[in-house]
């Protein structure tokens, strides 16, 4: 993850960008699908800007829920700030960001405003199934970018597949039969009924581990009347508990 003063500038300089070549964030890239070369490049200044203030707006939202890091009055700031360029993102607002993104370098420069741990997140690919282990490192380092840029729903998904990927391995390893050739749409609540048709144990509480974070993943995929959105400690709990599953039955 970038430092403070790095992901600042990054995010002014990508503001400047759109502002210097007339372009609002409010069109969307859905409007940029033309060939020419000025489309293209307007599509590549509006994903800079994206990325840019979405990766600062999670580094923020991961600091000021880390208790110890900052006195009272400045961690008060650093959540005000936060609002402000959040509300200026969603109303594609390119002057109040300028302010906003001002004030809080003026604020990292009286601070030193550090930089948040990320989380330990420490399974190691030596421990899985050498056919799968690959894809599930892929999994966890993309995991990892996820959470690390506040993408929690991604996140969340993320562990889900892993999930997946681990059980079929793991009755595969049982029962030499492949359900993702023979089942390939089953899923997780399916699979354990499946498991437990065969006998295949688990230690105790993985099973309801498993069902907390399908239940989880359910509500992140699937479109609901209210729109579900994970916090940051909800989606670390269910990335350790994750952890601790793959490390257990494996």
């Amino acid at each position: 993850m970038a430092d403070m003063k790095t992901l600042i500038e990054k995010c002014e300089a990508a503001v400047a960008h759109l502002k210097t070549n007339g372009i609002s964030p409010a069109e969307g890239l859905a409007k940029k699908e033309s060939l020419s070369f000025k489309a293209k490049k307007d599509a590549y200044l509006l994903n800079a800007y994206s990325s840019a203030i979405t990766e600062l707006i999670g580094h923020l939202g991961i600091l000021k829920n880390q208790s110890g890091f900052l006195a009272a009055d400045a961690s008060n700031n650093v959540q005000e700030i936060e609002q402000e360029i959040s509300k200026a993102y969603q109303q594609h607002n390119l002057g109040l960001l300028q302010k906003e993104l001002v004030k809080l370098k003026s604020l990292a420069g009286l601070h030193d405003l550090p930089q948040p741990k990320e989380i330990e997140f420490s399974l190691s690919a030596r421990n899985l199934p050498e056919p799968v282990r690959a894809e599930m490192q892929a999994d966890i380092d993309e995991l990892k970018r996820c959470f690390s840029h506040a993408c929690y729903r991604s996140a969340i998904i993320l562990c889900g597949r892993l999930l997946e990927t681990a059980l079929h391995r793991k009755y595969f390893e049982a029962t030499n039969n492949d359900l993702l050739e023979k089942s390939p749409g089953i899923g997780l609540g399916n699979l354990i009924a499946k498991m437990a048709e065969r006998n295949i144990q688990f230690p105790p509480g993985i099973t309801n581990q498993i069902h907390l974070i399908n239940q989880v993943r359910i509500s992140s995929v699937h479109k609901k009347q209210d729109a579900f959105n994970p916090t940051r400690i909800q989606t670390e709990a269910i990335m350790l508990f994750t952890a601790d599953i793959l490390e257990k039955i494996f």
